[in-house]
């Protein structure tokens, strides 16, 4: 059994209705007021970015290199790795070495918080 997965379990986090909770009521909304406040946001929110980006390492499974087998959750898996894990590093370095962060990067980290809330809803409410 991988670190991960024995994590996801003694944490009881396997469910994924309380995966879909998790992204609803804490990640999606932490994206939204960060883009929201943009350079008035609290350091502390960033603190919160980066433990969230840390904890993608810790709950989400290293994507397969199987290009030809790629399923649902293999591409949830690439997404997370490929996509969100720099993004969030990078805006977690911007936001706690107090470097400038354009409006328009606000603006998107609103909109990806919007994505999130939005398709976790929709995920959560289908199973």
């Amino acid at each position: 059994m991988s670190l991960q997965l024995s994590i996801r379990k003694h944490l009881n986090l396997v469910d994924i209705k309380k995966i879909n909770l998790l992204h609803i009521f804490i990640f999606s909304i932490l994206l939204m007021v960060i883009g929201y406040s943009k350079n008035k946001t609290p350091k502390i929110l960033f603190y919160l970015l980066g433990l969230m980006t840390l904890l993608i390492l810790l709950f989400v499974p290293p994507p397969q290199i199987n290009p030809l087998n790629i399923s649902y959750w293999g591409m949830i898996h690439w997404l997370h790795y490929a996509i969100v894990l720099p993004i969030l590093s990078y805006y977690t370095y911007l936001g706690l070495s107090n470097k400038k962060i354009s409006n328009n990067s606000y603006d998107g980290l609103f909109a990806i918080g919007l994505f999130v809330f939005i398709y976790h809803i929709y995920k959560y409410s289908k199973k």
